[in-house]
């Protein structure tokens, strides 16, 4: 049974980058935010292949900014987290978002992970109102989208001020229970889900303290402060 709690399952606030007059002040957010549209959520008719692949040329037409070629291999080199992918081997070259999408893929371009020594640590990220849905309703869902996504590195933890909760992933105990794992080109952790909320532990003040440093510092700051409002 599907409850209003299940719902509303880590529907995060969407980030702002507007000023006060509801402009995108910089032009390459502003491209990017649009890349994301079209790459993730709605590609053109009939321009998406069934990994993402979609030609730079017709991305660049369905951008209402309509930007440059050069500005848009400026986002993709640029984006910290490495959203986007592109491919000049292809004629004409194709860009690809490497997650985040709610479009589904037949064939989604995916390391498959087999084994939790592959990687050192896997955290999803989430409100206090999420995680309390996610309790209530006994799993991880990912919702809009096609997979449930865990960082693998400090810098893939989504920066947002309504984060107050981290997941650490027992990938050990999912994957022994037959769930299935892959690691996007950009080293994201995904799963299509639902996970069971067993194979997650939130991680207290305490645990945060006693992650490596890089982990410490991304974390520490945001769920400290949001713990002690």
């Amino acid at each position: 049974m599907v409850t209003e709690q299940c719902i509303m399952i880590d529907r995060a606030p969407m980030e702002s980058t507007r000023s006060k007059r509801g402009r995108v002040d910089d032009p390459l957010i502003r491209i990017s935010k649009e890349m994301s549209r079209v790459l993730r959520h709605h590609p053109p008719p009939g321009g998406m292949d069934a990994q993402g692949w979609v030609a730079l040329s017709i991305l660049i037409k369905h951008l209402k900014s309509r930007p440059t070629e050069a500005q848009v291999r400026q986002v993709v080199e640029s984006n910290d987290k490495k959203r986007y992918v592109i491919d000049d081997s292809s004629e004409p070259p194709r860009i690809r978002a490497t997650q985040g999408h709610s479009v589904q893929l037949e064939d989604p371009i995916l390391q498959p992970v087999l084994d939790h020594s592959q990687l050192n640590l896997a955290i999803h990220v989430t409100s206090k109102e999420g995680w309390e849905a996610i309790q209530a309703c006994g799993e991880l869902r990912a919702m809009a989208r096609t997979h449930i996504h865990f960082a693998t590195e400090p810098e893939q933890l989504r920066g947002n001020k309504w984060v107050a909760v981290a997941l650490r992933l027992d990938l050990q105990a999912a994957l022994a229970s037959g769930h299935a794992f892959g690691l996007s080109s950009n080293g994201v952790l995904l799963c299509e889900g639902p996970l069971p909320v067993r194979f997650v532990a939130e991680l207290l003040p305490e645990d945060v303290n006693g992650l490596p440093e890089q982990w410490r510092q991304k974390l520490v700051s945001q769920l400290l402060t949001h713990n002690k409002q």
